[in-house]
């Protein structure tokens, strides 16, 4: 029983007829057993004082100061999350900023990813560079690559690498099927979200969260864009759904292009980009047209380009960037990390895997054959593209359309 229960139980002492009583009774007790009336009277006056003089000492005792702090006096510190610095995000290193602070980013918040530069420059370095970030910081079920590549040589050295996603597309047909391949894991993606039934479930990171299932985030490189699409061909319209949809996926582009006004490149595709990164240009146009680079900031650039110098502009970085520079609109200026040859051949070699066994690409369906056949080549179809419409069908085996629509409504009854 601590101090203030005493003082309690000795307040409602006094206010009890049971205490009172018990005076009484202590008072004729005496008178009683010692037939001395002065001696009873003093004996319960100090009994009925007793609890009146213990409560005065508890009273004086808490008017003292005292050092001791009881717990209710001690009041919760708040809680204070710790500071997460930028240069300890979990992800990739890309350079360093003009305070020699790194860029650290994790790759989803990347998304997709415009980077343009002039032969010379460090663009394929810095390209190199993050491609070994990610298969050093990611394991292969949290992340895969994939590429297209327009020179043939540029990612080879990556072609066992146990973070592939699909074969390495050196062709326009190649590239074509990979754009195909990109599509139906985007739908099947989709599909997956749409399945849980009740929840909001509209990116990668909440169906990983709802599901407690992995997918993969894949970044797909394009080596040379503009030369691996033609302009207003079915692949482009593709590549632009994916630019528009696919990242909520988990899957993100990052396009490389020496020419970002060449035509293969439609705004419609770059706009949907989140972070770019530019070289040093000749032409001011190129700056300009389409990675919306500030004159503020090329100006600068224009007198101080030197190789693995990039400007960059990413929603993660424009208060650090704004922090160095405010008249550059969230732009600043990085020198890319720069990877050897050699700590590239180590690594690649390191990340390769024998027996790797990866979708074909630029198969082709052929239609012929017993009906059978023909039900087989539309199965292809459908799953190559996520549907199977009349329209595909005569873009894929030169129907006319009514020959298109008898067998796509013989397929929807069979099936």
């Amino acid at each position: 029983m601590d101090a203030k229960q005493i003082e309690e139980w000795i307040k409602q002492l006094y206010t009890q007829e049971e205490f009172r009583l018990s005076l009484v009774v202590v008072f004729i007790s005496i008178c009683l057993y010692t037939a001395n009336l002065p001696m009873a009277v003093i004996t319960t006056l100090i009994v009925a004082s007793l609890p009146f003089f213990i409560l005065q000492m508890l009273e004086n005792r808490r008017d003292e100061p005292s050092d001791i702090i009881t717990s209710s006096e001690i009041e919760p510190e708040p809680e204070i999350e710790p500071e997460i610095k930028e240069d300890e995000v979990d992800g990739i290193s890309i350079g360093k900023d003009d305070n020699k602070k790194p860029i650290t980013v994790a790759v989803k918040d990347l998304g997709h990813t415009f980077i343009i530069g002039m032969t010379g420059y460090g663009k394929t370095r810095l390209v190199y560079g993050m491609i070994t970030e990610m298969l050093t910081a990611y394991d292969p079920e949290d992340l895969r690559i994939c590429f297209s590549d327009a020179k043939e040589i540029s990612f080879d050295i990556f072609s066992d690498s146990r973070h592939l996603f699909a074969p390495i597309a050196r062709t326009q047909d190649e590239t074509t099927e990979l754009v195909n391949l990109l599509l139906i894991e985007m739908r099947r993606r989709l599909k997956l979200f749409g399945e849980q039934k009740g929840r909001l479930c509209d990116n990668l990171d909440k169906y990983m969260q709802i599901t407690g299932k992995k997918l993969p985030r894949i970044v797909v490189f394009f080596d040379e864009v503009a030369d691996s699409i033609e302009r207003g061909s079915e692949t482009e319209r593709n590549l632009t759904t994916l630019a528009k949809v696919a990242r909520a996926t988990g899957i993100q582009l990052v396009l490389i292009t020496q020419r970002p006004t060449k035509e293969g490149i439609t705004h419609e595709v770059t706009s949907q980009c989140q972070t770019y990164l530019s070289t040093y240009m000749k032409n001011n146009t190129e700056y300009g047209t389409v990675a919306k680079i500030p004159k503020e900031v090329y100006s600068v650039m224009n007198t101080k380009a030197t190789q693995g110098l990039f400007m960059m502009f990413s929603p993660k970085f424009v208060k650090k960037f704004t922090s160095i520079e405010k008249d550059y609109n969230g732009w600043g200026f990085i020198m890319a990390n720069y990877i050897t040859d050699e700590d590239i051949e180590r690594i690649a070699k390191d990340n390769a895997i024998e027996g790797l066994v990866l979708p074909e690409l630029a198969k082709q369906i052929t239609w012929g054959g017993s009906e059978d056949d023909k039900f087989n080549a539309m199965d292809e179809l459908e799953i190559r593209d996520g549907e199977l419409s009349v329209n595909n069908m005569m873009s894929q085996f030169g129907m006319s359309r009514p020959t298109a629509k008898s067998w796509v409504k013989k397929y929807n009854e069979d099936n």
